[in-house]
């Protein structure tokens, strides 16, 4: 079983062949995992940013399944050549858009790459968070 995953487009859209994809269902308490059903959308990290956190991205992961199972997926990612005016979201500002795709990309690593590369971008995760946590605290004297 794979580790539960987020997008980090702005939406996904699969259409699905056989059981093997499972999606977290928020409702209830605690949440459990479900087998996804007929074509699935889920909302990416992007699109859970831009809105300011007022959608959740859509938890999923895949499960084994001896028949194997096939799916057609398209991810609607942004332009990234072109300024994000936040308050077409109800932010404020204009931001790069690489520059926070990157910065959202930055929190993430590629499941669907081999256990060694996984193993590798996870660890250069843990790095820079704890970096970047150990710069919050020499900034704002916590700890």
């Amino acid at each position: 079983m794979a580790k539960d995953d987020s997008d980090v487009d702005n939406v996904t859209t699969l259409l699905r062949l056989g059981k093997g994809l499972q999606v977290l269902d928020r409702s209830k308490d605690p949440p459990i995992w479900l087998d996804a059903a007929g074509p699935i959308i889920l909302v990416g990290d992007m699109a859970r940013s831009l809105m300011r956190n007022q959608v959740r991205a859509g938890s999923h992961r895949v499960v084994g399944n001896a028949n194997g199972r096939g799916s057609i997926v398209f991810t609607l990612r942004p332009y990234l050549k072109h300024a994000t005016d936040l308050s077409a979201f109800g932010g404020q500002g204009i931001v790069d858009t690489k520059e926070y795709f990157d910065k959202i990309k930055a929190r993430k690593f590629n499941i669907n790459a081999t256990k060694d590369v996984r193993k590798f971008q996870q660890n250069a995760l843990q790095r820079r968070t704890q970096a970047a946590g150990d710069c919050q605290e020499a900034a704002f004297g916590h700890g």
